[in-house]
């Protein structure tokens, strides 16, 4: 049977360079496709902005949403519609839009092809012993994959009856065209945890 869930451990995470700093990819769809070539239907990657001021690539065709997992940062897209952003505040944006960004933070990124593709991020916040019971798959083929980030903390995390423990910066991703059990997390440690969810559907 196809696997339906994939563990993303950080330390074996794809890293690179852009202008403005590093990047690690986490997950391209479908299998095989790549950030750098832009043939995925959507893809999830982090970047490091290590300048004061950086302009960010061009994403014709594509939608974008981006959160920073560190400091708060500003975004200018176009010549004037400003946008101030709290750490773990998602915000959506067209890729083609001429978008500079100011501060040095950490960030988390999901882009999708706009013909073919929309999602969503969201953030969860485990206090230690918190829980946390996300939604069961579909079982069609709309809702395509659920991707959860550990962004600080640690927790364990269930895909049915199957055990994930997660550290800061891994990734569980689990197809739920295929999976239809629900997914559920809990903070077993005594810091508080949180938790970056992607999730993507087919138009």
């Amino acid at each position: 049977m196809k696997k339906t869930v994939k563990e993303i451990r950080s330390e074996n995470i794809a890293r690179g360079t852009w202008s403005g700093g590093t990047t690690a990819e986490y997950l391209s769809y479908p299998e095989g496709s790549t950030f750098e070539k832009r043939d995925f239907l959507f893809s999830i990657c982090s970047a490091t902005v290590d300048l004061e001021k950086s302009i960010f690539t061009d994403y014709t065709g594509y939608d974008r949403v981006i959160l920073s997992l560190t400091e708060p940062y500003r975004l200018v897209h176009g010549d004037s519609e400003e946008y101030r952003l709290r750490p773990y505040q998602p915000h959506a944006f067209a890729g083609e839009m001429k978008t500079i960004s100011y501060g040095k933070y950490t960030d988390l990124n999901l882009v999708m092809d706009r013909k073919k593709c929309t999602g969503e991020m969201y953030t969860i916040q485990l206090m230690p012993q918190g829980e946390f019971y996300g939604s069961a798959g579909s079982g069609n083929d709309s809702l395509i994959m659920t991707a959860i980030l550990c962004a600080e903390g640690g927790c364990t995390l269930f895909f049915g009856e199957t055990e994930y423990i997660l550290k800061p910066r891994d990734m569980v991703a689990a197809e739920r065209k295929l999976l239809k059990e629900a997914f559920f997390c809990k903070n077993n440690g005594t810091d508080p945890c949180r938790l970056v969810v992607c999730e993507t559907r087919t138009k």
